[in-house]
C-alpha cells in the first residue's frame, strides 16, 4: 500500500514540475509537502515510468525529476552504448557507481551483451537487485572502488539520489581497484564501455583502473566534480594527461542537464582551463567527459553534433549552430 501511495505522489509531483499548468501552484505545494513527509517516514519505494522503462526507486530519488525536466540528462549513455555495439557487435559495459540502475537500464543491454555493476551502498544496491539483478548478462558487486586495494579513511553518506566518500579518519572501509575487481570477472576484462559516477572520487576510481584502460582503450565516461576538492584542477590535469599519453586524443563534455559543450583536445590546457573556471564559478554544476580512441570519437561526434542540431526547431537556429560547430575547426 505504502509503495502505490508513494507511487502516485510521486508521478503527481512529476507531473506538475513537468507541466506547471498541469494541477497549479497550490496542488503542486500539496504534493511537494506529501512527498517530504514520506521521506521522514522511511523514504518508501516507488515505481516510476522513466524513459519507457519501469524503475523503483526511493521517493527521495531525484531520477524522474531531472529526466522530466532536463531530457538529455544521462541520455548519452544510450547513444555510446549503441554506437559500441554498432561497431563492436557487443557491449560490455561496467558502471562504478551504479545506483539503482538507471545507467545500466538507459544502456538497453542485449542477449550477447555482458554488464558489471558496481556499487557500495547496502540501500542502493537493493534497488539495484531489483532493477537489473534479474536481466541476463548482468553482474553486480558491492564494494568502493578506489586507486589501490586496502583500507580508506571515510565512510559513505547518502544524500538525494547519491552516495559519497566523506573523509572520516575514525572510520575504515575496505576498497578494490578496479584492476583487481577484474582479474575475478574475466568476463569483463575486454571491457569497451567504462562509466564512473561516483560524485567526487572519480579520479581515484580512473586511478585504479589504468592497467584495464591500457589494456583495452575503451571509451570512458567519468563524472567530473569539485566536491571541495583543493587539488581537483591538478588531478584533472592529472587524469587527462594519462589518456593522452596513451593513445587518447580529445574529449566530449556535456554539462550536468546532458548537453554537448563540445569536443576540447586534451592538450589544449587555455580551453579546459576556462571550461573548469566556468564550472567553479557556477553553483550546483559538473561536466560529464566522454573519452575513446581519437578515430571513434571523431565519428560518435559526427552524430552527436546531428543528434543535438536536429533538436533544434528554429531553421536559423539550427543553421548557427552547424556555423558554430565549424568555427572549432
Amino acid at each position: 500500500m505504502i509503495q502505490k501511495i508513494a507511487t502516485f505522489v510521486n508521478t503527481q509531483l512529476n507531473r506538475s514540475y513537468h507541466n506547471p499548468f498541469f494541477m497549479g501552484k497550490v496542488n503542486q505545494a500539496f504534493f511537494s509537502m506529501a512527498r517530504s513527509i514520506l521521506v521522514k517516514l522511511g523514504d518508501p519505494s516507488c515505481k516510476m515510468k522513466i524513459r519507457g522503462r519501469s524503475i523503483y526507486l526511493p521517493i527521495s530519488h531525484p531520477l524522474a525529476f531531472n529526466v522530466s525536466q532536463h531530457p538529455h540528462y544521462d541520455g548519452v549513455i544510450e547513444r555510446v552504448s549503441e554506437f559500441i555495439r554498432s561497431r563492436e557487435g557487443r557491449l560490455i559495459y561496467i558502471d562504478v557507481g551504479a545506483n539503482i540502475g538507471d545507467t545500466i537500464l538507459f544502456s538497453n543491454p542485449q542477449e550477447n551483451d555482458r554488464v558489471l555493476g558496481i556499487d557500495a551502498d547496502d540501500i542502493y544496491l537493493d534497488y539495484l537487485k531489483k532493477n537489473v539483478g534479474h536481466l541476463r548478462g548482468v553482474t553486480l558487486i558491492q564494494t568502493i572502488c578506489s586507486s589501490k586495494d586496502g583500507q580508506i579513511n571515510g565512510s559513505l553518506h547518502r544524500n538525494q539520489g547519491t552516495a559519497r566518500i566523506v573523509e572520516n579518519i575514525q572510520n575504515h572501509i575496505r576498497a578494490q581497484s578496479l584492476d583487481t575487481i577484474l582479474t575475478n570477472n574475466s568476463d569483463f576484462k575486454s571491457v569497451n564501455f567504462l562509466k564512473v559516477d561516483t560524485d567526487g572520487y572519480d579520479f581515484e576510481v580512473l586511478k585504479g583502473a589504468k592497467k584495464t584502460i591500457l589494456r583495452n582503450k575503451p571509451a570512458v565516461l567519468f563524472e567530473c566534480e569539485p566536491n571541495e576538492n583543493p587539488d581537483y584542477v591538478k588531478e584533472m590535469q592529472n587524469i587527462l594527461k594519462f589518456f593522452h599519453e596513451n593513445g587518447y586524443r580529445s574529449a566530449l563534455l556535456y554539462d550536468n542537464f546532458g548537453y554537448l559543450y563540445g569536443r576540447l583536445e586534451l592538450d589544449d590546457v587555455f580551453k579546459f582551463k576556462n571550461a573548469l573556471f566556468y564550472q567553479l564559478t557556477r553553483v550546483y554544476y559538473y561536466y560529464d567527459i566522454l573519452l575513446m580512441p581519437e578515430e571513434q570519437l571523431q565519428a560518435f561526434y559526427s552524430s552527436e553534433i546531428n543528434f543535438f542540431v536536429n533538436q533544434i526547431k528554429s531553421d536559423s537556429d539550427r543553421l548557427a549552430a552547424q556555423q558554430a560547430v565549424r568555427l572549432e575547426d
